[in-house]
């Protein structure tokens, strides 16, 4: 049985189509009978969103253990990702059996919907409890790679600012003075033309809190647009000899190039927007690329890593040729 899975896209003007997300999209890093982690597309949220409502979630897939239609972009995973655990040798297949029976399937900490990466799940009442300790003591390691507007004239810092959760009319988190305390240490990776490959580890857990954060410090993460970092990352946009249709936003103004949209008889805005560039990453640049804990019932120190989806490697590899 398929089922729609009513989710608004991403960027809609970008990507109208629907696309199938089956259950063997979603790879699988580590699978126990304690824990689940996986590598969790963009585009789908963990738990249902308060302002989203009527998207299905990656818990309600999970746990009804059925295929859903999606809208959005980076759906599916890397053709190149196996479909087997890389500890366990844990099947797709075997994944859905295994979550039509687990009822208490509970994620331990969230990633936003357009973050890709590794997601943690406890299966029982204990795993959640001790895993929930770790996260609330921070005895943990989080690591992020994010795409970043500009390039910092530092190689390390550390963002302090307290943070204020829905501080204003579009629910974003805002650098306040009565926000809650917030740690970010940020490691530049890589720096490009107008772009930087970024570490971040946070220390503390607010809601959006990288993307605050290197919002505040001037270098808003890339498709970021509720943060200022735009649409997403253009070939247009540091490839110095491109010679492509530009049509596309900077920040939250939409623009297009009048010459190559007006010269070829794109005179009208809707048919022009069909020829428009098509980004190399189409939301928002942020990949959970890390997670090291505690094994909630062993001790074991357990670090899980999900490899970068194909847009992310995509836009890396234009970046490191033309950038």
């Amino acid at each position: 049985m398929t089922i729609l899975f009513p989710i608004a896209p991403l960027y809609p003007f970008l990507y109208p189509i629907r696309v199938l997300l089956r259950l063997s999209d979603i790879p699988i890093l580590y699978e126990d009978s304690d824990i689940l982690v996986l590598n969790k597309p963009a585009g789908i949220s963990v738990i249902p969103e308060r302002y989203e409502e009527g998207d299905t979630s990656l818990l309600e897939l999970l746990s009804q253990g059925r295929d859903f239609n999606v809208s959005g972009p980076s759906i599916q995973a890397n053709d190149e990702e196996e479909q087997e655990s890389s500890l366990g040798g844990v099947t797709a297949p075997a994944m859905r059996e295994a979550m039509r029976e687990c009822s208490s399937l509970r994620p331990v900490h969230r990633i936003d919907k357009g973050t890709s990466g590794v997601i943690l799940f406890a299966k029982t009442d204990e795993a959640f409890r001790a895993l929930g300790l770790q996260f609330q003591e921070r005895t943990l390691t989080k690591i992020y790679h994010a795409l970043v507007v500009g390039r910092p004239n530092w190689a390390k810092q550390t963002c302090e600012e307290p943070l204020l959760v829905d501080g204003d009319r579009r629910h974003r988190t805002i650098v306040h003075r009565d926000g809650k305390p917030s740690i970010t240490w940020f490691k530049v990776l890589v720096t490009f033309r107008g772009f930087t490959l970024m570490e971040a580890r946070p220390r503390t857990g607010r809601t959006h809190q990288i993307r605050a954060h290197l919002s505040y410090l001037g270098h808003p993460i890339v498709g970021d647009e509720l943060y200022g970092g735009g649409e997403g990352l253009y070939l247009s946009s540091f490839k110095r000899d491109y010679k492509g249709q530009k049509l596309h936003a900077v920040g939250n103004l939409r623009i297009g190039d009048a010459r190559s949209a007006g010269q070829k008889g794109y005179t009208d805005r809707s048919r022009a927007e069909t020829h428009r560039e098509k980004p190399l990453i189409g939301r928002l640049a942020l990949h959970a690329l890390s997670l090291e804990v505690l094994h909630p019932r062993t001790g074991e120190t357990l670090r899980f890593e999900a490899p970068y989806p194909k847009d992310f490697s995509v836009a890396l590899k234009q970046l490191r040729k033309y950038g």
